[in-house]
């Protein structure tokens, strides 16, 4: 066993706290995205609230913007550099979601599910599965059905052929729609759709059956992202892709690694460079031939060659933050259609990688031992 050492005043490190380090990892990364997705000048705003009794502030609605944005950048300071991180969280939910109350024309679905993750990650500690978050996700799938099963225009097809032949016109359903008729393809996507949200909720509902949620929702958005060739949503699709960081089963305290001579060039410099709570540890693991890579974690979980590679890259704060900084390059930075295309490439290269997924079902049974893999004692 490591000691972990102590992560405060280090904005790099997710271990070591009173949160489990996904979440704080994801909490991390959906303040960023608020920022970089530009919802924050939007914070603290006093406009036709939903709540009455925040229309006795009007006359002062500077102080109490004021007062909304120094909690958000305390809550955010004290987050980063791991202190007190769950209290913080918790602070930074209520801030979001306060602000959403406070203006009605400021509300935006990207802006309240990242409160909502915010405040829900806040309210678990460290050793506890999140199931607040995991029962979000489900209330989101559940609503989005239930709102699309009792609009008849969905069940006939007339709003999908009016958002995506008019209102965000693609050229993909237009190239559908000039070989087969338009209701019929307006009809199957509003079916597929509801189709999908349907499977995400049952598949929610059970601990063993959520790892497939989270590749239905992964296939799923992904598809509507091609489909509507980049619609985001705001910033709801990074968002939701973020929150999914709460379903992983991270390994605790120690993770062992070793790799033959023909990966050492560049297995190890990759796992160092993405190692940013130096958790991994080279050796403890005695390989057997046609072995290149061997993974082992303290509770037993272990792998080798791909699969190996494959924990080892999920299980890295530095993967999911390089590709957050990926992805916001490319959109900031590339020309949209260069872009688009490169995101859409990228994004299919990791579904690739990751088909067997390392997200776990939340209940751990025995694994017995993996061909090629030894561990020391």
């Amino acid at each position: 066993m490591t000691t972990t050492r102590d992560p405060r005043g280090r904005p790099w490190r997710c271990e070591g706290t009173a949160m489990a380090p996904p979440l704080l990892l994801m909490a991390k990364l959906l303040v960023l995205e608020l920022w970089v997705g530009g919802s924050l000048p939007a914070l603290g705003d006093l406009h036709l609230p939903f709540l009455p009794s925040l229309d006795a502030w009007q006359p002062h609605a500077g102080v109490f913007r004021g007062l909304v944005l120094t909690l958000f950048f305390a809550a955010a300071a004290l987050l980063f550099f791991n202190v007190s991180v769950r209290a913080a969280c918790g602070v930074l939910g209520m801030t979001v979601l306060l602000s959403l109350l406070a203006a009605k024309p400021q509300f935006r679905n990207h802006i309240a599910i990242v409160g909502f993750l915010l405040l829900l990650a806040g309210l678990h500690r460290a050793e506890e599965r999140p199931w607040l978050i995991h029962g979000q996700y489900a209330l989101v799938y559940f609503g989005a059905f239930l709102n699309k099963l009792l609009d008849a225009d969905w069940w006939h097809g007339r709003f999908m052929h009016a958002w995506l032949g008019s209102a965000h016109p693609t050229i993909f359903y237009q190239w559908l729609t000039t070989w087969l008729p338009a209701g019929f393809v307006s009809r199957a996507l509003s079916w597929t759709a509801m189709s999908a949200e349907l499977a995400v909720l049952l598949l929610l509902l059970r601990p063993r059956t959520r790892p497939a949620a989270v590749w239905v929702i992964l296939l799923f958005h992904g598809g509507i992202f091609v489909f509507t060739v980049g619609a985001r949503f705001g910033h709801f699709l990074e968002a939701l892709m973020i929150g999914l960081l709460a379903f992983l089963h991270w390994p605790r305290g120690e993770v062992r690694y070793d790799h033959d001579d023909r990966a050492a060039r560049w297995c190890g410099p990759l796992l160092r460079l993405l190692d940013w709570d130096r958790k991994a540890v080279r050796g403890g693991i005695r390989r057997e031939p046609g072995c290149w890579l061997a993974w082992q974690a303290e509770d037993g979980r272990h792998a080798v060659n791909l699969a190996a590679l494959r924990h080892l890259l999920g299980y890295s704060t530095g993967f999911y933050v390089g590709l957050f900084v990926a992805d916001l390059l490319v959109s900031r930075l590339m020309p949209w259609k260069a872009g688009f295309i490169l995101t859409v490439l990228a994004g299919l290269a990791v579904v690739l990688v990751f088909l067997p997924t390392p997200l776990c079902p939340g209940r751990r049974r025995p694994i017995r031992p993996a061909a090629g893999l030894t561990a020391t004692r």
